[in-house]
């Protein structure tokens, strides 16, 4: 996006005709939300999130689960509640661990690379948890699946909803010793171990211009993910030095 472009953000679905007064009226762009995220600021990612996963609740709980009557929306907080056994339903996040694994020495991290994210981008591991799991056990779980190495000293740091499906994203660090990595060819493209050098590079250059993320945009040189998403804070924060009971409150 150039920096004369205005766009607005796609939550519910409007009418084709709605879609292209409201776009003349205003001069934006309706765009995707899985960009829209990535193109605002931390808060307004999360209010984006949270209305387009209560938008879509909404839509698919218009029947009951149980007996199959309708539901009815309740005027306060967020729940529905069935016509005919009453039974009330009620919103929930899936949770999802995503992780940064340092070396030892913390001079170098693992990212991965997934075959839909844009070139050249990387990211950190993340899985969501199987029933009976705490986040410690997913965090050692989807390494040892995704990349073949065990980790240890998994500590939290902080978290976000993400509407894809409606996630609740636990962000961790944890450590591992540098080793060569064996990718799951199912779910990655790409896995290394990157260098303090290479990512304090990648980090200049992504909140610079969050725009190099944006799908269609080609880079040549290696991305992280921009400002709006969990990751870029885990990685931004371990490039700067900052502890890691303090990195929440840099985020918020």
């Amino acid at each position: 996006m150039d920096g004369t472009a205005r766009y607005s953000v796609q939550v519910g679905a409007l009418p084709r005709t709605t879609k292209d007064e409201l776009q003349s009226a205003t001069g934006a762009t309706f765009t995707d939300l899985r960009v829209a995220l990535f193109m605002v600021c931390w808060r307004d990612a999360h209010t984006l999130s949270r209305a387009n996963s209560l938008h879509l609740w909404n839509r698919n709980s218009a029947f009951c689960g149980k007996c199959g009557a309708l539901t009815e929306r309740s005027a306060a907080g967020h729940s529905r509640k069935c016509r005919n056994c009453s039974m009330t339903n009620y919103p929930s996040a899936v949770p999802v661990g995503i992780v940064l694994i340092t070396d030892s020495a913390h001079q170098n991290i693992v990212l991965v690379r997934q075959p839909r994210t844009p070139r050249g981008m990387y990211s950190c591991i993340a899985g969501f948890s199987d029933v009976g799991e705490n986040l410690e056990q997913t965090v050692h779980r989807e390494v040892a699946e995704e990349v073949g190495i065990e980790v240890s000293s998994v500590r939290y740091v902080a978290s976000q909803h993400w509407p894809f499906p409606g996630s609740l994203m636990a962000g961790c660090f944890a450590t591992a010793e540098k080793q060569e990595l064996t990718i799951d060819e199912r779910e990655l493209e790409e896995a290394r171990w990157f260098s303090r050098d290479e990512i304090s590079g990648a980090v200049e250059r992504i909140t610079s211009n969050p725009y190099l993320r944006l799908r269609g945009k080609t880079c040549e040189e290696l991305l992280i993910p921009p400002p709006g998403a969990i990751a870029y804070h885990l990685i931004s924060h371990w490039v700067k030095g900052t502890p890691i009971e303090e990195i929440y409150h840099h985020i918020y």
